[in-house]
């Protein structure tokens, strides 16, 4: 190694001039002519030292060491081959890498961009769950929760990914020769901020600038694309489901619903009917959640062209019944509708205030004649039923008591009721009773709790005449006779007898049922007795008397269905309307088809955003194997990325090297407890010199002042 003295000069400062110490030139061994890299011999002279080469290969290192160096002057026009005499130098023979030695560093590239392969495989997941309900502890609720990550985890990963991308390519550019202005627009963007900010500190523009931004700029990007792939919205979905409900026209189940074991659940269910309170009374589903069906001919404005009468803008509507119609099958937390097909018993009456007493039991039939049905079968006759307890009591007395499904003449009964303490005023009123049909549209909005007939009309098409009604005993809609030759007197003379029983008779006052006319938010509060049930007029009475027969008569068909233990048929009886064997006591159900419209909360997935993210997740991979493939062709050491390579032939901190093909990392790793600084190496002489060295015995480094010139 040959060891050349520096020209020595001097600089002026100020009026003064001063003398640069001497320095050695160290041309390190490794970088002259291999085949001349071996040392034979070490000849130490003043100031320097000389070493002849000889013609075998060194066995082992050899320590080259030099004397301490003397403060010798040395001109101030410092050249690039000018230096101060080292310390210690460790010189070891290496080949350069090969492709082994930097697998490991490739291998380590590459998987850190296949970390990418989460984002593709999130992007698929979220094509395939497009549409699919979020539900708790799915995945899409996964997928929802994973997407709000993206804006920071993948920043993260793509700094990484290309940050290792651009030291690998100006290591690889830099082994082929490269300009140190593009070296270090290369260097100065392995992150987004350095990458613009390099452009308004080193302001270097080249084809590259461009290129690099752009590259940058998919980050922020990539983020964003992985937020946005999926999202949350609102989802009608639509399907058909099955809903039953109570067939009103089954006269077969009434027989076993009078016996004395039902009797006094029929009369609960009517008394906590009455009972309820008025907002239950008037509004959409009665106390047992069951469908209130609005009365046809109470309705005051007119129908459209189609004959449906909206009921969303009647807030005063009155009901059919203070029951409504139990019913099953309507989906829960969705909304649907379906059609409602039902009929009704109704009441035209003409109501008389009369004084006077009421007339003698026995002479009931010289009094009140029965009424002649043209076509009957059957001679008249007349039928009396009152409370057994109150002799004073209301009477309702059925002047048509053999009135068949088939008579063209309606059934005609009469209600008498006496006012007190006076028993002066006499109600006196007889009334048709009718059958209307009618179809409801019914709405539920989120469950069966919360539903409601938006529409009514009369049904189109009926089967039976309007005098046929449930007393008569027709079965599912079609007219026929009773079942094993029972007739509709006995369905009637039943429901009736059990009607007048079912409250019990307060002396010298209203029972329930007749409070009801005058007061029905409060038919179980006593009012004044004086009052006529009657004055309330014709059609007010014929209204209210339908109401309290309709609830009997739904209480009579299934007392616990109607308190809220209405169940799904059979299978063999779900479309047939026969009566639920097993139900206690036994009814029919009526079938009918809701549409559901289900409000879900879905996962949606945005197909241009999944195309953004696939592309970028990709570039992720291809820029992971090219820095791998970068890594593998390399063949010197790693001197960028690594303080300590700048470190390299530097004689004011000169550090064991066992090699220049020694990575810096390596050299970092062994030296990490060698102390630098960077300061000034000529402390002592008027201008200073500001380099990294070592501070120590043999090299004083002095912290730079404000005061001070420095060369």
């Amino acid at each position: 190694m040959d060891i050349a003295n520096t020209q020595h000069g001097s600089r002026q400062v100020g009026d003064k001039a001063y003398q640069a110490p001497t320095t050695l030139d160290i041309v390190d061994p490794v970088t002259t002519d291999i085949s001349q890299s071996v040392l034979a011999t070490e000849e130490t002279v003043v100031g320097r030292k000389h070493v002849s080469a000889a013609s075998h290969e060194l066995s082992e290192p050899q320590l080259l060491v030099d004397p301490e160096p003397k403060q010798s002057q040395h001109s101030s026009d410092w050249t690039e081959s000018s230096s101060l005499q080292p310390k210690t130098t460790t010189c070891n023979i290496q080949p350069a890498h090969r492709w082994t030695d930097n697998l490991e560093s490739a291998i380590l590239s590459f998987a850190v961009a296949l970390l990418a392969v989460y984002f593709l495989v999130f992007a698929g997941l979220a094509v395939k769950n497009d549409g699919i309900e979020i539900e708790e502890g799915s995945q899409t609720e996964w997928l929802l929760q994973a997407a709000g990550y993206g804006p920071s985890v993948f920043p993260i990963l793509f700094a990484a990914v290309f940050g290792q991308l651009m030291a690998a390519i100006a290591s690889w550019k830099l082994e082929k020769s490269i300009t140190l202005g593009l070296l270090e627009q290369i260097l100065a963007s392995r992150s987004l901020g350095s990458a613009f900010f390099s452009l308004l500190s080193l302001r270097i523009f080249s084809l590259w600038t461009p290129v690099i931004l752009l590259l940058w700029g998919l980050s922020p990007l990539g983020g964003q694309s992985a937020l946005r792939v999926v999202s949350s919205e609102t989802d009608n979905a639509e399907s058909m489901s099955d809903v039953y409900y109570l067939n009103v026209h089954n006269g077969t189940t009434l027989l076993d619903s009078f016996r004395d074991r039902h009797k006094r659940a029929i009369n609960t269910v009517f008394a906590a009917a009455l009972a309820s309170t008025n907002s239950s009374k008037r509004g959409p589903q009665d106390v047992f959640g069951n469908i209130h069906i609005p009365m046809l001919e109470a309705q005051t404005h007119e129908a459209g062209a189609d004959g449906w009468l909206d009921m969303t803008m009647n807030t005063a509507s009155m009901d059919v019944a203070l029951l409504g119609l139990p019913h099953i099958g309507a989906a829960a937390q969705a909304n649907s509708s379906f059609m409602l097909e039902t009929s009704y018993l109704m009441l035209d009456c003409d109501v008389h205030v009369v004084d006077g007493e009421f007339p003698l039991r026995l002479n009931e039939s010289k009094v009140y004649q029965a009424q002649h049905l043209p076509g009957s079968r059957y001679a008249p006759s007349q039928a009396l039923y009152n409370n057994p307890d109150s002799i004073y009591g209301s009477v309702l007395r059925d002047l048509t008591a053999e009135h068949e499904w088939n008579d063209t003449l309606p059934r005609r009964i009469g209600f008498q009721s006496r006012s007190y303490p006076a028993q002066s005023k006499d109600t006196r009123a007889w009334c048709n009773i009718t059958t209307t049909y009618i179809e409801a549209h019914t709405v539920c909005g989120g469950g069966p709790r919360d539903c409601m007939v938006v529409a009514i009309r009369e049904l189109p098409k009926q089967q039976c005449p309007p005098t046929a009604t449930a007393l008569d005993e027709i079965n599912k809609f079609k007219c026929r006779d009773g079942i094993y030759g029972i007739k509709g007197k006995y369905t009637a003379a039943t429901f009736f007898a059990q009607f007048m029983n079912a409250m019990p008779s307060r002396y010298g006052e209203y029972t329930p049922v007749e409070q009801y006319f005058l007061t029905p938010e409060l038919p179980f509060v006593v009012g004044n007795n004086s009052i006529p049930i009657g004055s309330i007029g014709n059609t007010l009475f014929a209204q209210r008397f339908s109401q309290l027969l309709n609830t009997y008569w739904l209480s009579t068909l299934a007392p616990y269905a109607i308190a809220g233990n209405f169940t799904y048929p059979l299978e063999d009886t779900k479309q047939s309307s026969e009566p639920i064997a097993d139900a206690t006591p036994a009814y029919g159900v009526r079938a009918t088809e809701a549409t559901v419209r289900e409000q879900r909360t879905v996962l949606r997935c945005h197909k241009l955003w999944v195309a953004v993210l696939v592309v970028i997740s990709v570039l992720l991979i291809g820029a992971g194997l090219t820095t791998a493939v970068l890594s593998i062709l390399r063949t010197g050491p790693l001197v960028l990325d690594d303080f300590a390579s700048s470190l390299r032939n530097n004689p004011y901190a000169l550090l064991q090297q066992k090699s220049s093909m020694e990575d810096g990392t390596d050299v970092a790793r062994r030296s990490r407890h060698v102390k630098v600084q960077l300061g000034d190496v000529q402390p002592e002489e008027e201008v200073g010199y500001i380099a990294v060295a070592r501070p120590g015995p043999n090299q004083i480094v002095a912290r730079i002042r404000r005061n001070r010139v420095y060369a």
